[in-house]
């Protein structure tokens, strides 16, 4: 039969045990998250992928207005045709289908630089969308017109079937950019991440009615120059877990808290006695 004083210590251990493993998969599960803002003076702006949201089943079916067109584009600082000459017509293939895109910004070796922020600092596209035909439109009398957008970094492509922003007809939906960098410290398998966050809003587009077409405005500049951190960060890693662990049982192991309290009462005896040697005997027992 193991001694009381080991079972003792065995139930301590496994408590503590569980102590320290709780706390450290709590932690893991819900890292602190530390948020701070760099300014800078300029920002290079993202690579900027619009698509028409109507897509083609495949890159050899014909559908007219799966396409668009882009009209004009306009650089609100210089007040000129914006200089976003580095952009390339785009198909993208998805799950889905094809998506017809004008990708704007795609020379990672010379970005486009944004010194300014707002609507003085904004870009301004144009497009012109064609509506579906009749033999197409459902029993409603409805059909989906409109354009999506995507901002990434530029050697990155957007996930286009997934996107979640979306600029409609007859508006002007101009997307406030914020650059986000977000950071997962003691995490070596999972890299950095950037992404830009967006507002949005919408100014009407008045043209003459048309039946035939759809047009589209897209705007976005900056809202900072600033570079948003998020840092999910840990308090308790696996270095604090082992370091804790480690304490523990040399804490246990010098401290045995059953031979202690009986020790009381050898003392009282050893005291009688006037002999030390029953406190030696009973604790190197």
């Amino acid at each position: 039969m193991f001694p009381l004083s080991h079972i003792f210590f065995s139930l301590l251990q496994a408590y503590f045990l569980y102590q320290i493993a709780t706390q450290y998969f709590a932690n893991q599960r819900n890292p602190s998250t530390v948020i701070t803002f760099e300014t800078q003076t300029q920002l290079e702006l993202p690579k900027i992928t619009i698509c028409n949201w109507n897509q083609q089943r495949s890159r050899l079916d014909r559908c007219d207005y799966c396409d668009l067109t882009l009209l004009s584009c306009h650089d609100v600082f210089s007040d000129k045709r914006c200089t976003m000459v580095k952009k390339q017509i785009a198909s993208i293939d998805t799950k889905r289908g094809v998506f017809n895109c004008y990708q704007f910004n795609v020379d990672n070796d010379d970005p486009i630089i944004s010194t300014n922020i707002g609507y003085i600092g904004s870009f301004t596209a144009l497009f012109r969308v064609a509506n579906p035909p009749l033999d197409v439109v459902d029993t409603t009398d409805l059909y989906r017109v409109g354009l999506q957008v995507s901002f990434t970094l530029i050697d990155e492509e957007p996930d286009v079937f997934n996107e979640d922003k979306f600029a409609p007809p007859d508006f002007d939906s101009y997307f406030a950019l914020q650059k986000v960098h977000t950071i997962y410290a003691n995490d070596t398998e999972r890299p950095d991440e950037y992404r830009f966050d967006q507002s949005s809003s919408m100014t009407a587009l008045n043209r003459a009615t048309s039946s035939q077409y759809s047009y589209i405005g897209v705007s976005f500049a900056f809202k900072t120059l600033s570079v948003q951190t998020v840092t999910y960060d840990p308090q308790y890693t696996l270095a604090n877990f082992w370091g804790d662990f480690a304490g523990m049982i040399g804490t246990l192991m010098g401290l045995d808290v059953v031979k202690v309290a009986s020790g009381l009462i050898v003392l009282g005896t050893a005291i009688r006695k006037k002999n030390i040697w029953y406190l030696q005997d009973h604790f190197n027992g």
